[in-house]
């Protein structure tokens, strides 16, 4: 199976986003996207993001079928609106996979919690079991908190690594969490997740998951996303892709 992971910075680079997307939907089985918008309205638009980016997702991958995990409404990148918009995670899956379970728990606060700043903002984590080739996989898409300061190590960041940690050890299967973690490799928080399992950014010494769209890219250290996974996934490719349509990284890994 081949996956991409991707903070997709709400559309905001909404045509070579596309463009990226409808190119890899032939031969991506899966996709893990993190700051999603939704809404039911007629807007397209809201500051920055695209508020209708699930559904321009949708669109462009008519052969996947794609689960959304709204975490707060009401919100957009700069703060509440007023209408209809809802942020979270996204997971897209080949029709041709088996998909034996969805779930999603929460991992900071609860779905909704008051929002004092977008920093501190409820968070959660989608997944799904899926079944190829008669074994079970569970993928995990989960985006961290930020909380406008350093991706190091707080009491909440660890609390929600553990929350993490418990949803994966309860599956005896081959598992994959993968996402927009908001720290640093060598923080405690990346240690708890990384425990028993195989970190790829750190197995391939990788030096940025960041681009030059990040507005801090100079000066601060480029990490934020990963894939981990556990030892029995045989890992065949693994990539930090090029293409500039966030100002994350999409991170690429083909397994079996």
């Amino acid at each position: 199976m081949k996956l991409i992971t991707l903070n997709i910075w709400g559309g905001s680079v909404y045509k070579p986003l596309l463009r990226f997307i409808k190119d890899k939907s032939k031969s991506i089985d899966i996709f893990c996207f993190q700051e999603v918008f939704s809404t039911t309205s007629k807007k397209k638009k809201s500051g920055q993001i695209r508020a209708d980016i699930f559904q321009a997702l949708q669109k462009s991958l008519p052969n996947h079928i794609g689960y959304f995990a709204p975490s707060i409404k009401g919100c957009d990148m700069d703060g509440s609106v007023n209408f209809n918009l809802s942020f979270g995670l996204a997971i897209f899956i080949k029709k041709n996979i088996k998909v034996n379970k969805i779930g999603e728990i929460f991992v900071h606060k609860h779905r909704n919690a008051p929002v004092n700043f977008l920093g501190n903002m409820a968070r959660n984590l989608l997944y799904v079991v899926v079944e190829n080739m008669g074994q079970e996989y569970l993928i995990a898409n989960m985006h961290g908190l930020w909380n406008h300061g350093p991706k190091t190590d707080t009491s909440d960041r660890i609390k929600q690594s553990q929350k993490a940690r418990k949803l994966l050890d309860k599956f005896f299967g081959k598992k994959l969490i993968c996402g927009d973690f908001n720290l640093l490799p060598n923080t405690r928080s990346v240690a708890i997740l990384d425990k028993g399992m195989v970190n790829l950014v750190k197995k391939y010494k990788v030096k940025s998951t960041r681009n030059r769209l990040y507005r801090h890219f100079k000066d601060h250290p480029l990490f934020a996303d990963y894939i981990i996974v556990s030892p029995e996934i045989k890992v065949k490719d693994f990539k930090v892709l090029k293409n500039l349509v966030s100002d994350h990284s999409a991170l690429f890994t083909e397994f079996n």
